[in-house]
């Protein structure tokens, strides 16, 4: 549970695996969870989720398994950050609520899936390859 602060994580295996544990569940109001070198993955349906606020970064990639099917924030943003390329994937019957690219400039992230954004899609800095041909993003409430 996290409503106010920051907590940051370095290091570990090439990406935080959410959940690790069948059965894990992540409360957010506030403030800021950040995986500084570190990709995240959701990677079942036993994640438990209720993200209303806040702000959760990764240096890396956001990616959901094809079984995540049931993450749905409120509110909050996710945000791709940092010299390192990243990639963005979501499953159908999950959504963002907003998605904030900030990497350095010149850096990108490809989207590998179809996006549903249920607030923003901010592009701070970097490179966002969407691959309009093959992938659609879709910004609704």
């Amino acid at each position: 549970t996290i409503n106010n602060g920051t907590f940051t994580v370095h290091g570990g295996v090439a990406a935080s695996f959410w959940p690790g544990d069948p059965a894990a569940s992540i409360t957010m109001t506030g403030g800021t969870l950040d995986f500084v070198d570190q990709s995240i993955y959701i990677r079942s349906t036993g994640l438990t989720e209720n993200i209303s606020g806040g702000l959760i970064r990764t240096g890396n990639s956001f990616t959901m398994h094809s079984t995540a099917t049931s993450f749905n924030p409120t509110g909050g943003t996710i945000e791709l950050y940092g010299g390192t390329a990243g990639t963005l994937h979501m499953t159908p019957g999950s959504n963002f609520f907003n998605i904030d690219i900030n990497k350095n400039p010149g850096v990108a992230v490809d989207v590998i899936s179809n996006l549903l954004i249920k607030s923003e899609l901010i592009l701070s800095s970097g490179t966002l390859n969407t691959h309009s041909d093959t992938y659609k993003i879709t910004i609704a409430p």
